[in-house]
């Protein structure tokens, strides 16, 4: 079957916008043509895959190609010939290796490997720290330590070249253990023809023989920088005891040096030398990072930023596959707000392209469906049982869980990158994720290998399907937009409808959904694990989404020691309600449990607050004895996968109206989420534990505003059971249009 894959430039557009697509396949041809997505999942118990094709300018018959991708992160200069007088030199760095490889990579190289033209610092294959120099002429010199650069501890590296005698030296110090170094030293080449090398001075890779970046180095480097004159044996002393240039009185003879703790929310660093060379951080490698003098005093990177001078680079970072355009389509301007894709077919293989139209100025509808595109950007390319390095590793060929046609094709495609779920392949935490790149569980067809059921954009249609089916227009927007508009952007609407999962949250969305909700805004909460996990976004790149998950939480990697606060923004990072700002208090009900492998899902019964005259009209049509929810397209029930209770120990309000609840439904696969566990329990299941339990709340604000929270992830996927005569959808039509026409009880 040919590979056919895309993405496009912007996830959201305005009528009269264009978005560029990108396209990769081994097809000879494919046909694009934009369509309007209704709804996402193909069982036939719901209304099965609903879309309708859209005239908008970009729509043809193209001819395919394959395009690649290369992941890798570095920091690179503009290409630049060296100038004579570094025919004397000192590289030097501090470099902790975080992953064995058995290649070569580079750690401070101005070198071209196709001429064999320059010098740099390398770690071989085999581990150990070499100095090549080269001139192009056949006379290529490698000098190495022949003892490996400790995998897991920072070393001190500096090579020296005296370009009168040609005399070389190398070494390598470990930091606080070991022996205090390995030294290589000899006689060079004569000549380094330096002046006629035009290549960027590259950290953490170098250049390779068929002109593309090689080399990749996983690991940290400090402090890297390049003299123009050899220091002495006292000065390389004094530097790998963790003293500075300036401190041993080199400063004068700085041609290069960068400072990678300062300035930590830019993609570039700043060359503090006398030649301009500064860098640019490609594929976003991870600052705010602790760095060799790291001593734990503090542990936010903005009050001690000399002890934040690293960087983490990584042979798998990826923040844009770089794709060239393939065609454009222009949305036309009478386009009404929805969910849009660009599908591509090649034959019986098809492939749809997200792109989400909002209004062009102002409200078009009354009511506003706000698509968690933070929580689809974190899951993009999780590869949680398909990859290595995760608890849930191995867990592919468990019974009842079925994987994807999209998680197949990303356990082909590593170079695709990898989600805020996943670790890098030395193990430490993904913390930035892309979304200019192919994403093939960014789709509206996926189902979730955790559920069987569909999961984000493809349960988020569940309530774009419904929206239709009922007759009302919503104007559409993502978390993108209300990040970057605040308050004011769900201001023009009397009521805000979620998806099924916003889980990741940035500062200014939350203040802007608490400022509506007090300003007598009406929010629908038609999910679980919402309002859950500090996002922030990364303004000079805003394709770019930043996670720390801190050292709690229901999480699959946690921060590495003082490396919690965000590079990007500078706030801490982790859950919501470890900063006061617990979803409990804003909604109603928090994060409560999950199951993290295929379960039953579970029904709702009502409690006696459902019988409060202030919330008569959410089950006008609903007897008393019903089970609500025992039903859906994800493991037939409401109440599942992962789920919210009302918890007034956790900050739910104490005038709180708890409507309904599947306390005691759930079996021994429903788990506490570990952040309510303060030691081991033994009774932490859902056939054990009361607290294991999805709630349906109803929450009132001031001047007129409420919440209606249904604590679950499975919620819209029980929608459209029985062509929509159910009281799932029963109820939350209720709400709707009582929110919509201000209708409810005071």
């Amino acid at each position: 079957m040919p590979v056919l894959i895309g993405y496009a430039s912007a996830l959201c557009v305005r009528p009269g916008d264009t978005v560029d697509v990108m396209v990769s396949t081994t097809a000879p041809s494919y046909v694009a043509q934009p369509v309007r997505l209704i709804h996402g999942d193909t069982d036939p118990a719901g209304p099965g895959f609903r879309e309708e094709p859209v005239a908008w300018d970009g729509a043809a018959t193209l001819e395919g190609r394959v395009q690649t991708t290369h992941p890798g992160s570095d920091a690179s200069s503009a290409p630049t010939a060296a100038p004579a007088a570094l025919r004397s030199f000192t590289l030097l760095a501090w470099v902790q290796p975080t992953l064995a490889t058995s290649r070569r990579s580079g750690i401070l190289t101005w070198w071209d490997d196709r001429m064999q033209v320059g010098f740099g610092l390398f770690r071989e294959a085999e581990g150990d720290l070499s100095l090549h120099v080269g001139s192009g002429k056949g006379a290529t010199e490698v000098f190495r330590t022949e003892t490996q650069l400790p995998v897991g501890a920072w070393s001190c590296v500096i090579a020296t070249r005296d370009g009168d005698s040609g005399a070389v030296h190398l070494e390598q110090t470990p930091r606080r253990r070991g022996p205090i170094h390995f030294p290589a030293s000899g006689e060079g080449v004569g000549e380094v023809r330096v002046g006629e090398l035009s290549q960027p001075v590259r950290i953490a890779a170098f250049g390779g023989v068929e002109g593309q970046v090689e080399g990749f180095f996983t690991g940290k480097i400090d402090r890297p920088a390049i003299l123009s004159r050899p220091l002495t044996e006292a000065e390389r002393i004094r530097i790998a005891a963790g003293e500075d240039i300036a401190a041993v009185g080199a400063l004068d003879d700085v041609f290069a040096a960068w400072d990678f703790g300062a300035d930590q929310q830019r993609a570039s660093v700043s060359d503090l030398g006398h030649s301009e060379l500064d860098l640019s951080l490609v594929n976003a490698p991870a600052r705010a990072v602790t760095g060799f003098n790291w001593s734990g005093d503090e542990v936010d990177h903005r009050r001690c930023p000399q002890e934040y001078g690293a960087i983490h680079f990584h042979e798998d970072d990826l923040d844009d596959a770089r794709w060239e355009v393939d065609f454009t389509l222009t949305v036309p301007d009478d386009a009404p707000s929805g969910v849009y894709a660009a599908r591509l077919r090649a034959g019986h293989v098809e492939d749809h392209v997200p792109i989400v139209v909002r209004p062009r100025d102002g409200a078009t509808a009354d009511v506003l469906l706000v698509l968690p595109t933070f929580t689809w950007l974190a899951y993009a390319n999780e590869r949680l049982v398909t990859g290595a390095g995760t608890q849930y590793e191995g867990m592919a060929g468990q019974a009842g869980l079925t994987l994807d046609f999209a998680d197949e094709l990303l356990a082909e495609h590593p170079e695709w990158g990898i989600s805020l779920y996943d670790v890098h392949s030395d193990g430490s935490a993904c913390m930035y994720a892309s979304r200019l790149r192919p994403i093939p569980n960014l789709r509206p067809r996926y189902r979730f290998w955790c559920t069987g059921g569909p999961e984000r954009l493809s349960e988020d249609l569940c309530i774009v399907d419904w929206l239709e089916h009922i007759g009302v227009r919503a104007d559409v927007v993502t978390d993108e937009d209300l990040h970057r508009e605040g308050a004011a952007l769900l201001e023009r609407y009397p009521v805000v409808l979620t998806g099924s999962h916003p889980e990741y949250v940035s500062s200014p969305m939350m203040a802007a959904v608490e400022t509506y909700l007090e300003g007598g805004g009406h929010l629908m909460y038609l999910g679980g694990n919402g309002f859950y996990w500090v996002i922030a976004v990364d303004e000079e790149r805003p394709h770019i989404l930043e996670l720390r998950r801190g050292v709690n939480g229901s999480r699959t990697w946690e921060s590495a020691p003082g490396e919690c606060h965000h590079s990007t923004t500078g706030e801490l990072g982790g859950l919501w309600r470890y900063r006061g700002r617990s979803p409990n208090r804003l909604v109603g009900v928090g994060y409560a449990a999950a199951s993290g492998e295929p379960v039953p899902s579970a029904g709702y019964f009502r409690c006696a607050d459902s019988y409060d005259k202030r919330v008569g009209f959410i089950f006008e049509g609903v007897s008393e004895d019903e089970v609500i929810g025992d039903f859906g397209l994800i493991r037939d029930g409401a109440a599942g996968y992962e789920i919210d209770r009302l918890d007034f120990s956790r900050g739910t309000p104490e005038h709180a109206l708890l409507l309904a609840s599947s306390r005691g439904r759930h079996g021994p696969g429903v788990l506490l989420a570990v952040e309510d566990m303060l030691s081991t329990l033994a009774h932490a299941t859902g056939d054990t534990n009361p607290d294991v339990r999805a709630d349906v709340t109803y929450l009132e604000y001031p001047n007129g505003g409420a919440v209606f929270s249904v604590g679950s992830c499975n919620w819209c996927g029980s929608l459209s059971h029985d062509g929509y005569r159910n009281n799932v959808a029963r109820i939350t039509g209720n709400v709707l249009q009582a929110f919509r026409s201000g209708s409810q009880a005071p």
